[in-house]
């Protein structure tokens, strides 16, 4: 049986400032620091494409796995950058067929780009992507679906250095009015601010 969060969620919403919660990393979690070279074992669907270049991650890594799970939560399930069975090279031609081709520093690393690309970042086989945020357009209207894809674009550029930060998507990328949860429908009325994302 599966426990039912309604209570934490009362709980959360009608005294937020009194609630701790802990979030479990699995051992994946570091400070970072520039220059020191870690390997990431995040799937490749919500890795940056740093990350399955072998890259050194950063913080900008985490925002794009951060805009990854975000647009799978509003979606309904679809991945932003799909992939059969998660493999890496799958990944990275779904991030060139919906973003267009990598900057060449990266474009040069990935050696197996041939065996889906071509040199202009064009499809050479197998049906072509849908268009990045087709998997929201049934659960959107396009006044909701223009905020979220900039939001997202900027969470998703593919230089680490202009990626969105953390802070810009919590201060300033994510509209005052969304909300994870309509406090009427777990019976607390909140009023003060909107819930955010944090």
């Amino acid at each position: 049986m599966t426990p039912d969060p309604t209570s934490l969620l009362k709980l959360c919403l009608s005294h937020p400032s009194q609630v701790n919660i802990k979030i479990c990393d699995f051992s994946e979690s570091f400070i970072y620091s520039p220059g020191i070279k870690r390997k990431l074992h995040t799937p490749a669907v919500y890795a940056a494409p740093e990350i399955l270049l072998d890259d050194d991650p950063s913080p900008a890594s985490d925002v794009w796995a951060f805009a990854v799970l975000v647009y799978f939560l509003v979606s309904g399930g679809c991945y932003l950058f799909p992939s059969y069975r998660s493999i890496p090279n799958e990944v990275l031609s779904s991030m060139v067929q919906s973003l267009g081709k990598f900057a060449e520093h990266l474009w040069l690393k990935w050696a197996e780009r041939g065996q889906y690309l071509d040199e202009s970042g064009q499809w050479v086989a197998g049906p072509k992507r849908k268009p990045i945020f087709g998997g929201c357009s049934g659960r959107m209207n396009e006044q909701q679906i223009i905020p979220f894809e900039s939001m997202i674009r900027k969470m998703v550029a593919y230089e680490p250095r202009e990626r969105a930060t953390m802070a810009e998507v919590v201060d300033g990328l994510i509209p005052d009015t969304w909300s994870l949860v309509d406090a009427g429908d777990v019976g607390t009325k909140v009023d003060s601010e909107p819930i955010q994302i944090v």
